[in-house]
């Protein structure tokens, strides 16, 4: 039953195509952003934040700042006379030729100032907090984490796959059909379930790679602690980056499986695929564009904190965004979906609770 119901979305209702047109877009929408991160940083900035990584990137020691510091003194220093010679040259107190000697020799320092400026800055970041801070480029964490926006496309694609399993199935009237088999209306409604959080599974394991790979091959993304990145400055978990990218990743995955399964139960409450798809997404999406700065929503029984994924890993000694939040929203969301699927059921088997049968139409 299960093989035949696979059979049917992934290639009589071409659930393939809209995997394959999810992955386009996907790549082209990140192929999009590394290109214009890439085009807004000059091939001289590049390099120079390159050699000051790959120099004093990684545990900040005291060893590490020192020179970081002494070179930072140097590159000041550097400017300053460049600035004064520059004045003198001006007013006319030194030839044009002494100021072009002078500046030849710190010349290499200032073309590193403008690279130097930005490192320093995570390297003072880094500083505060040496023990769960790695000094990094996190340019490639910040494709990798998007600040907790919601991917729409995502969202769209799970919500389609999940409609697919059971639009044609309702076309048909198949429960009628399926009644007097073996099979029997509970095993096919099961069995539309499980496509339901497959629907959501599938996108969600296809996006992670793609991130993954694709973004780990444009940037180095060395393994350091979460906290240094922005992101997660108050952050409690005691994970790696990478620990924290595949975690999020689980929670937005375990958010789309539910999504999915939402989708089929409204389906088959309202007997209509373009209502129950409708009030999917609605749950999905508004309370995101109803919220504000504080996300409020992240302790409600809703899925949109789940869909975004490392939110609820970034913290905070007042903030709703931690472990706890998770949970406690994921249990309540657990019981008002075992209702829709218990109501689903019923309503597919033609009865409603306490006994009562639906009028026939």
């Amino acid at each position: 039953m299960i093989h035949w119901e696979h059979k049917k979305l992934y290639w009589k209702n071409r659930g393939w195509l809209v995997l394959l047109l999810f992955a386009a877009v996907e790549l082209t929408i990140l192929t999009l952003t590394l290109n214009t991160l890439a085009r807004n940083t000059q091939p001289s900035l590049q390099q120079g934040m390159d050699n000051l990584y790959a120099q004093f990137g990684g545990e900040l020691t005291e060893e590490k700042a020192q020179l970081i510091e002494k070179r930072q003194d140097e590159i000041a220093q550097a400017e300053k006379i460049y600035n004064e010679t520059l004045g003198k040259q001006l007013s006319g107190e030194i030839p044009f030729i002494t100021f072009q000697n002078i500046s030849k020799k710190v010349l290499p320092l200032l073309q590193e100032s403008i690279a130097y400026r930005e490192f320093y800055a995570n390297y003072q970041y880094a500083l505060q907090d040496t023990d769960h801070r790695h000094l990094i480029d996190t340019r490639g964490w910040q494709v990798l984490n998007s600040g907790g926006n919601l991917d729409l496309v995502l969202i769209f694609t799970c919500v389609i796959l999940a409609a697919l399993a059971c639009g044609s199935d309702m076309q048909k009237n198949c429960a009628q059909m399926i009644r007097p088999t073996r099979y029997g209306i509970l095993s096919l409604l099961g069995g539309k379930l499980l496509l339901g959080a497959e629907a959501g599974l599938l996108p969600g394991l296809l996006l992670q790679g793609i991130y993954g790979i694709l973004t780990a091959t444009a940037y180095p993304l060395p393994d350091a602690p979460m906290q240094s990145f922005w992101m997660y400055t108050d952050s409690p978990l005691n994970l790696s980056l990478w620990q924290g990218f595949w975690v999020s990743g689980l929670i937005r995955i375990l958010g789309l499986m539910l999504l999915g399964i939402t989708t089929v139960s409204l389906v088959y409450i309202w007997e209509n695929v373009v209502t129950g798809s409708f009030l999917s997404v609605a749950i999905a999406i508004l309370p995101y564009f109803a919220g504000n700065q504080e996300m409020p929503y992240l302790d409600w029984p809703v899925l949109t904190g789940m869909l975004q994924g490392n939110v609820y890993l970034t913290g905070g000694a007042e903030s709703n965004r931690t472990v706890g939040s998770l949970m406690l929203s994921l249990m309540m969301y657990l019981l008002i979906l075992g209702v829709l699927v218990v109501v689903s059921c019923l309503k597919y088997r033609g009865t409603y609770p306490f006994g009562f049968r639906r009028k026939a139409r």
